[in-house]
């Protein structure tokens, strides 16, 4: 399976092993000058996600170790020292994105269970604890993006039942009461990246068909109405 690399304020991840001439295992830092960073948490597996708060850099992916701790597709290190911190909720599955909102980040991958909890493919993690909170909406199939604007996350993947509605590969959640809006674009194959820009969400993936309208891989979604903008 291919994957992306990923991107944080200069911090890359993916499957590489090398960034210029230096060997660098699926995670490295790149100075202003574009020359690599000692920073070298060395993830024996892909790294997929990342997600940035001060000096704390939270990561996921495929790996069971890095920053020569066992850690499982979840991680947090510190940017400071490439040292991995105590956070360690556990998925038993990939970790394929992050979403952070205070003390509380948001994943979604392939998991069943994370942060000691049963937790399908979307959860939220206490960063104080690494335990599951009590938001769950329970996706029935792969979870691949996430994004938040405000109180409301917008999710992409490829499940059809998220929250217990009906939703096809994207949807959004009001994260104070884990319950799904009425927001329901209904893309007929799998969304894979989101952005924001105002009330228009920008969507990628997989799709031909998203918010009744023809759409190839790439759509702009009206955040109000559900509907695709011209």
């Amino acid at each position: 399976m291919q994957y992306q690399m990923v991107v944080a304020a200069g911090i890359l991840g993916g499957d590489f092993t090398q960034v210029g001439s230096t060997t660098r295992n699926r995670i490295a830092r790149i100075n202003s000058d574009s020359s690599v960073h000692p920073f070298n948490p060395n993830a024996e597996s892909d790294v997929l996600a990342l997600a940035l708060s001060g000096s704390t850099l939270y990561v996921g992916g495929a790996f069971s170790s890095i920053g020569g701790e066992t850690r499982n597709r979840i991680a947090a290190i510190d940017t400071a020292t490439g040292n991995v911190t105590s956070f360690n909720p556990n998925a038993n599955s990939v970790v394929l994105a992050l979403a952070l909102s205070g003390s509380t980040l948001y994943v979604g991958g392939l998991f069943t269970s994370i942060g000691g909890k049963t937790r399908n493919r979307i959860a939220a993690i206490d960063t104080s604890t690494g335990l599951a909170t009590s938001f769950n909406p329970n996706a029935n199939g792969s979870v691949r993006a996430l994004l938040l604007s405000g109180s409301t996350l917008y999710v992409g993947g490829y499940f059809t039942s998220i929250g217990g509605e009906t939703r096809n590969r994207i949807a959004a959640i009001d994260t104070a009461t884990g319950h799904v809006t009425s927001f329901n674009p209904n893309a007929n194959h799998t969304v894979y990246t989101l952005t924001l820009s105002g009330s228009t969400l920008y969507v990628g993936g997989s799709f031909a068909s998203i918010g009744g309208q023809m759409r190839t891989c790439i759509a702009a979604i009206d955040t109000v109405t559900g509907q695709v903008r011209e």
